[in-house]
């Protein structure tokens, strides 16, 4: 069932250099940020044949070149809209690099349980799923916790693969959105003065935005 994720973690995880290179060629290098310049913000977007909407957390916009939507999966890379539009002013506050990634649309319905989640996630595929480098020795799962289906996980990586850019603690949440399963994660940049809490209320932020983005279809 989770087997695509295993596909991507290069993808999903990649905010680096040389991981982002591949999944995104053409992207600028700007200090410690990674995007595409792009004069209008973009704030959200449809994929996978227009089953999800990806709505980042307030002051996040969408690197839309960047994107990857095809039968593989769709990756999405979000960062500040005042980095992507080149704005003078830093928006948000605390910025971080996000990602959001959603199951192919070939796969089967993804309605997954938290503990089936969970038990995925504290296996060896799914540890390796979770590291930069894919291996699973190198990840430790420091908090798991449910809100409402999504399943939150707080994650440090020590892989050597790891981008310098980033802190090697992240924080990632899996949660079922219609019929696809939905990965987002908020990765700190290094240096800034996003504590871990920031970090996880703007996950928060980002599962909210998400969710209410994505209403329950009726028949």
């Amino acid at each position: 069932m989770f087997t695509w994720i295993s596909k991507h973690r290069l993808c999903f995880t990649a905010f680096g250099l040389i991981p982002l290179a591949a999944c995104a060629p053409q992207a600028e290098v700007t200090g410690r940020a990674i995007y595409h310049r792009a004069p209008t913000p973009v704030v959200a977007i449809n994929v996978s044949d227009n089953a999800v909407v990806i709505v980042g957390p307030d002051g996040y916009c969408i690197d839309d070149r960047s994107t990857r939507d095809d039968p593989e999966g769709t990756l999405i890379l979000l960062g500040s809209c005042a980095a992507l539009t080149g704005a003078e002013t830093a928006v948000p506050e605390l910025p971080a690099l996000l990602t959001a990634l959603v199951s192919p649309r070939s796969d089967i319905i993804q309605r997954p349980t938290t503990v089936q989640l969970e038990e995925f996630f504290r296996s060896d595929e799914g540890l390796s799923a979770l590291s930069y480098g894919g291996d699973p020795t190198k990840v430790d799962l420091l908090s798991v916790t449910t809100r409402g289906d999504a399943l939150v996980l707080s994650i440090a990586d020590s892989s050597e693969e790891r981008p310098a850019e980033l802190t090697d603690t992240f924080w990632r949440a899996v949660l079922p959105v219609r019929d696809r399963l939905v990965v987002l994660t908020v990765n700190p940049i290094q240096g800034s003065s996003m504590s871990d809490g920031d970090a996880f209320d703007t996950l928060r932020d980002f599962i909210g935005k998400t969710r209410a983005a994505n209403p329950p279809q009726t028949d």
